[in-house]
């Protein structure tokens, strides 16, 4: 496939993600069945581009125009996104950027705007704007959040990291150091692998094997706190795709893995098939579930606005609204008394949360301190004075909440 039609690709993502409003995760695949994976890269790289500085590209656009586009010239105005980022954060010649845009808009239909789209992109080739500030890329409400909770100097610092292109991490049944060298990848001191850049995940030693699989490392330590679990009965609580769920099993744990999506457990019983791991599969909804059934120990990563994984899934910045955080969080109050539910006296619980938002976090364990006691995690560079794990994104890391839970 040629790079035009990795183009159309990036196109047609840009008007179901922006237009339509649908998750980037769910229709990625189906618009790129048909690329090469060299392809396949170029639009990922592109989309994620357009979608995290979207703020810039549009007052760049904006300063070159004479007047508005209309609304009927939305194509016209994603092919011109498309062929900024390519001119201003891209290795593309400068004549291939434009050329192809150009032809783009001809087989989008678009040929009216084909001179308009020529014109600014030759313009911004003989210009050096200058660049909005990062944070225009950002939700007004969602950077005063960050602001308010963390304090200016760090929102500033997680808006540069989730600008970022992140690598892929894995965690490994066993042996990190001797993986790491197979993998040629670097060695995180939490065990996790960053891998090289444009790993061809299936392809690598280990892969089909099921020696280890793709997960952040914020994601592992969520796990890691609850210390050692060999033994124990765990209720994994929403918990495709799974990748807590093997390293649970992994540690030895006898691990019930509920969630509500039938979809997203077939690809979590397929992941631990290919790791050779086992786990009672369960599909329920947690908030809707009878059983008398009690745990050792309650694992539940809920469901939030992940706002912490803006470097891997940049659709959040336009899918996220404070109105979802209220009903997130409501959401969450209700899984907490669940797991207080479902976990035996005195067991523990860990309440994840891959979000930025305060409110998403640390507030919500302020909600259940009649059921739950703080059982403070020290021995990390991502502790809180109140004993939680609050990791900020760094380039590799998804920002992510971590609380472990004692029920009273």
């Amino acid at each position: 496939m040629t790079e035009t039609s990795a183009r159309q690709a990036v196109l047609s993502l840009l008007e179901q993600v922006l237009d339509k409003k649908k998750n980037l995760d769910d229709v990625f695949v189906e618009a790129t069945r048909s690329l090469s994976e060299r392809d396949r890269r170029f639009t990922k790289h592109l989309l994620a581009i357009i979608l995290k500085r979207l703020g810039q590209i549009d007052r760049v656009i904006n300063a070159l125009l004479k007047k508005p586009l209309p609304l009927r010239a939305r194509k016209a105005q994603h092919i011109l996104r498309m062929g900024v980022a390519q001119l201003l954060w891209m290795d593309t010649p400068e004549h291939a950027a434009v050329s192809t845009s150009v032809e783009l808009a001809k087989q989008a239909d678009q040929v009216f705007y084909t001179k308009l789209i020529n014109g600014v992109l030759r313009n911004l080739c003989r210009q050096k704007p200058t660049l909005a500030d990062d944070t225009c890329n950002f939700p007004e409400w969602m950077l005063a959040a960050w602001v308010k909770s963390y304090g200016k100097k760090q929102a500033l610092a997680i808006v540069q990291a989730l600008l970022q292109t992140p690598p892929t991490m894995v965690t490994v049944k066993e042996n990190p150091a001797q993986w790491a060298e197979k993998l040629q990848g670097k060695l995180l001191p939490s065990g996790s692998i960053i891998l090289p850049e444009h790993a061809d995940i299936p392809t690598l030693p280990g892969y089909q094997e099921g020696a280890w699989w793709v997960q952040n490392e914020s994601a592992s330590l969520a796990v890691k706190a609850l210390g050692q679990v060999k033994g124990l009965c765990v209720a994994d609580l929403c918990a495709a795709p799974g990748g807590k769920t093997a390293q649970l099993a992994a540690a030895g744990a006898q691990v019930d893995a509920y969630d509500i999506s039938p979809k997203r457990l077939e690809k979590l019983k397929g992941n631990l098939q290919r790791l050779g791991l086992s786990a009672n599969v369960i599909c329920a909804d947690i908030n809707k579930l009878q059983t008398k059934r009690t745990y050792d120990a309650v694992l539940l990563d809920a469901p939030c606005s992940a706002t912490g994984t803006v470097a891997h899934h940049p659709d959040v910045l336009y899918h996220r609204t404070p109105k979802d955080i209220e009903k997130l969080t409501a959401v969450q109050d209700s899984l907490l008394k669940k797991a207080h539910q479902l976990v035996k006296p005195k067991g523990r619980v860990v309440y994840c949360t891959c979000s930025l938002q305060s409110q998403e976090g640390e507030e919500r364990i302020a909600q259940v301190s009649d059921l739950f006691k703080v059982v403070p995690l020290k021995d990390s560079a991502h502790a809180t004075k109140e004993g939680f794990l609050r990791i900020y994104p760094n380039g590799y890391n998804d920002g992510f909440f971590v609380a472990l839970l004692e029920k009273k």
